[in-house]
């Protein structure tokens, strides 16, 4: 590994390689390494994404810990469960009113077989210290409120994800290509015509 490094810090690797790779860790690094300015146009993108994605990584975790602790100060919720109990808790009433849909599918899928249906009901249903139960609707449509900021801001983290992938390909696609457009632009002066394969 740290042979290849050496060789392509050294220069046996032509520069424009050099550039490609340094666009796809860093993009407009490879623009910049080529003396070309419009790198910085990449590397002000790169930082603006950055900074969206951070910005919103903070958002949604914010946003996320007060729906958590909204639904355990009107709902009863309990705080130490994962993201699908938080699910359950914004899309019912109560725990109650969760298990009787539990129930009815067990039912459904075991009709006539009490026993079955009381296991289904045991293994996918909510008791104890996890049961909730809203004090009101407005209360419940607040944790919604909460629950859909969250969700839209790690919407736009992902959208960032997309973005600083996208940022690096066209870095790379321009070193690549417009470069080895200028350079053969400026091989050879005149007319001609000139075949690659």
């Amino acid at each position: 590994m740290m042979g290849l490094l050496l060789i392509f810090v050294l220069g046996a690797v032509p520069m424009q390689t050099k550039a490609i790779f340094a666009s796809a860790l860093l993009p407009g690094s490879g623009e910049l390494l080529l003396g070309k300015e419009k790198g910085k146009v990449f590397l002000l993108a790169e930082a603006g994404i950055w900074f969206i994605w951070g910005s919103m990584t903070i958002y949604a975790h914010k946003y996320r810990s007060s729906s958590h602790s909204y639904a355990a100060r009107y709902a009863h919720a309990n705080i130490n469960n994962d993201e699908d109990y938080f699910d359950l808790v914004e899309r019912y009433q109560s725990a109650d009113l969760y298990n009787e849909y539990v129930l009815r599918d067990a039912i459904d899928l075991y009709p006539g077989d009490y026993e079955k249906q009381q296991e289904f009901l045991k293994a996918n249903g909510v008791f104890g210290d996890d049961k909730w139960r809203w004090e009101s609707t407005d209360e419940r449509l607040h944790y919604w409120y909460l629950r859909r900021t969250m969700r839209d801001a790690m919407k736009k983290v992902s959208y960032c994800t997309g973005m600083l992938l996208a940022n690096r390909i066209l870095s790379m696609i321009d070193v690549a290509l417009f470069t080895r457009i200028e350079l053969d632009s400026n091989q050879g002066k005149g007319i001609g015509i000139k075949f690659k394969f």
